[in-house]
């Protein structure tokens, strides 16, 4: 389970004035929350953050299917709640195949002139021709951008430089973004929990971008899809795999830099 806006951005983490529990509830496709009887206890994380010794996906494997899970996530106190930010949860299979895909230059055709026009002008006009299309086709997703409920193995993953800050019009850039009908597949945002400035040493003087991805992919995705494999291995050791396939399987990097093509080499 991979919770985009709480481990990979770390959102949501309460203030010293504000460390009473938060409730994450899962959410239907119009917003609705799932199951409204369900008890609070049943939906509620010890501190509220990315740093929780208790893991929310024991609670919410219920409520979950494979894919996309729209989540609303409260932070509240003793009388009023103080924040709201909507999130979504992805579950997949140890066994999925995955596609990694940067933004800036790879979806846009430039990183400056791409930022300006996802981040400022929000026309979406300066992408390149047929990236929906071709996401789309990898994954086995629809023109309207749907998938046939769990008939797909693939998997995209969306990685950036992009800093924390700006991963709410990110995130509606990647789900709003259409050509001819064709939206680019869903998939969970890594990007950096750093500012403006320090990506801008990252990309200009030390161009170090590429460790940042590596290290974040190796940890965001790498090492869970790794401890799920050995636990159904374990469980399983009855049928062992004679030829076992790497896990996770990434089968496509998108890229539009030497140091993107460096950054999925290290993986």
């Amino acid at each position: 389970v991979k919770m985009e806006s709480l481990s990979s951005w770390g959102c949501c983490n309460p203030t010293d004035k504000y460390t009473t529990r938060g409730e994450l509830s899962t959410l239907n496709n119009d917003g609705s929350v799932v199951d409204d009887n369900v008890t609070f206890e049943s939906r509620r994380i010890a501190t509220g953050g990315s740093d929780n010794p208790v893991d929310p996906s024991t609670s919410l494997a219920p409520f979950l299917h494979v894919g996309e899970n729209p989540v609303r996530y409260l932070l509240i106190d003793d009388t009023r709640i103080v924040g709201v930010a909507q999130a979504s949860i992805f579950l997949w299979r140890h066994t999925d195949k995955l596609i990694v895909c940067d933004i800036d230059g790879t979806i846009t055709k430039s990183n400056a002139r791409g930022a300006i026009d996802t981040l400022l002008t929000k026309h979406y006009k300066h992408c390149h021709d047929g990236i929906c299309s071709i996401l789309s086709q990898l994954v086995g997703y629809n023109v309207n951008g749907s998938q046939e409920p769990n008939n797909s193995s693939t998997r995209v993953l969306y990685v950036t430089s992009r800093p924390i800050g700006l991963v709410n019009p990110t995130r509606t850039f990647l789900d709003t973004f259409m050509q001819d009908n064709t939206k680019l597949p869903p998939g969970p945002i890594l990007g950096f929990n750093g500012n403006l400035l320090q990506i801008s040493i990252m990309e200009t003087v030390t161009r170090s971008t590429h460790q940042f991805k590596a290290e974040t992919i190796w940890k965001n995705i790498v090492q869970p899809f790794r401890r799920a494999s050995s636990t159904v291995e374990r469980n399983h050791t009855s049928n062992p795999t004679t030829f076992p396939k790497p896990v996770p399987e990434f089968v496509a990097g998108f890229g539009n830099t030497l140091m993107d093509m460096r950054a999925y080499h290290a993986i």
